[in-house]
């Protein structure tokens, strides 16, 4: 979640969502600055709830993203 980016931390696995299991799992993770940008471009757009969301407000799913967009693109050759 958007929170997340500063302050809690949660871990999602699949339409699982939890705390993180670990300490070191809670621990802030680089951002390389052109990544940085691309982010606070979709925060403008949409600063509330996740920030990999599905069309009904929940966590994407990567699984899913990848079956229905990732995989096709890559077998299509348009990469």
């Amino acid at each position: 979640m958007w929170s997340d980016w500063t302050g809690d931390r949660r871990t999602v696995w699949r339409n699982k969502i939890g705390e993180t299991k670990t300490e070191e799992s809670a621990d802030s993770v680089p951002v390389i600055e052109f990544l940085r940008g691309l982010l606070e471009r979709l925060r403008a757009q949409s600063a509330e709830g996740y920030i990999n969301q599905s069309g009904k407000g929940k966590p994407l799913s990567l699984d899913s993203l990848n079956i229905r967009v990732i995989t096709p693109a890559l077998q299509k050759g348009r990469y």
